[in-house]
């Protein structure tokens, strides 16, 4: 009698450690893919809106460039600010009603 309860109990604790194994090995398998899937989810997005900012950014510094093109050029034509013989109060003046 005693011998078919602990070969009743030793199949029952191989069925119970084989289940819980299987049970652990998915989740870690679940769980691993999961982590992967978020991971590139992720560097795809923040690739995306790198890829937008750099835009953004360019686009700001070449209106930026252009101004100060355009500033550069006025204050060239203007021949007071560039006549090495007007003061320098004179030229601020001139270049501060622009």
């Amino acid at each position: 009698m005693k011998r078919t309860k602990a070969k009743t109990r030793s199949i029952k604790a191989k069925i119970l450690i084989s289940m819980v194994l299987t049970l652990a090995i998915s989740l870690i398998t679940v769980g691993g893919i999961s982590c992967v899937l978020n991971y590139r989810g992720t560097q795809s997005t923040l690739e995306a809106s790198m890829e937008e900012l750099a835009v953004v950014a360019a686009d700001r510094v070449s209106y930026q460039l252009q101004v100060y093109q355009l500033i550069a050029g006025d204050t060239g034509n203007i021949s007071r600010l560039s006549d090495p013989e007007i003061s320098l109060e004179e030229k601020r003046h001139c270049s501060s009603k622009r």
